[in-house]
């Protein structure tokens, strides 16, 4: 292999020798980490097969439901059928409320203890949040206890950027006018982010806040609220029985970040109802 320089510039470069090996180093590193995938596709699908056979159906309900929660790498297709005898996406919406609750390892914000979660989904869910951005959810007794006041599920957040202060405003115009760009915070799922505005940008957030934000992070004001508000989740692509669009979240697809959720929504997905 040879490095990506045209034969007219080869002669007189003094660092092509070492940058054709740093090419041929890197395609080997590329290859290797290529093989590997290859390897852990094979050994997941592979599980599958894998999962065992269990006549007494009490025993393999039992078995499926530790599988489920301690080896989450096991799809749970095969342990829902398992569990339960059916096929498809009835196995997996029987299997999920046989599947029951288990403590995570993150604590209530409120009183401390071990917030339970409902899925393998939702564990995941709770400790990204925990550990990439230091959120803390509420379990649900405290939730229920706090119900009438803040019926919110994890933590209270308003979904629209509050308009600028007086003080605000001059300065943002005075960044416009000299074509210089700004640096804001924006609402994002878990709390703030850091945005920076252009010019072109500064002038549509004095008009509306959420415009100018989404204009900088190159997305409609639209897809920006409803990844806000709907807390980076995809609605499920399926239908109900009377042909309605089904209002439930695609499964593994929430609390996605702004560019992961706009190219799930893109792609779709079910929820396990509906097969997902």
């Amino acid at each position: 292999m040879v490095s990506p320089i045209t034969l007219a510039e080869r002669p007189d470069h003094p660092g092509l020798a070492a940058l054709d090996t740093a090419v041929v180093e890197l395609s080997e590193a590329v290859a290797a980490l290529r093989a590997a995938e290859a390897v852990v596709q094979e050994r997941k699908a592979a599980l599958v097969p894998a999962v065992p056979k269990i006549e007494d159906p009490e025993l393999a309900r039992r078995l499926a439901v530790w599988i489920y929660w301690n080896m989450p790498e096991v799809p749970v297709a095969p342990l829902a059928e398992m569990a339960t005898g059916l096929t498809a996406g009835r196995a997996q919406q029987a299997f999920f409320k046989l599947s029951g609750t288990q403590a995570s390892a993150v604590a209530c914000t409120i009183c401390g203890m071990p917030v339970d979660v409902h899925s393998r989904d939702e564990m995941k869910r709770v400790l990204t949040a925990k550990l990439k951005r230091g959120v803390q959810p509420i379990c649900e007794p405290c939730r229920a206890s706090r119900r009438p006041e803040t019926p919110t599920i994890y933590i209270e957040r308003p979904v629209r950027n509050s308009a600028p202060t007086a003080f605000d405003r001059e300065v943002l115009t005075l960044h416009a006018q000299r074509n210089q760009p700004k640096t804001i915070d924006a609402l994002c799922l878990w709390g703030v982010q850091r945005v920076d505005l252009l010019p072109e940008h500064i002038r549509l957030y004095l008009q509306d806040p959420d415009l100018g934000i989404a204009a900088s992070l190159n997305v409609s004001r639209e897809d920006y609220l409803t990844w806000l508000e709907g807390w980076g989740s995809v609605r499920c692509g399926g239908t109900t029985t009377t042909g309605e669009h089904c209002r439930n979240m695609a499964k593994s697809l929430t609390g996605l970040e702004l560019g992961e959720w706009l190219e799930a929504r893109a792609k779709g997905g079910y929820c396990a109802a509906h097969g997902g």
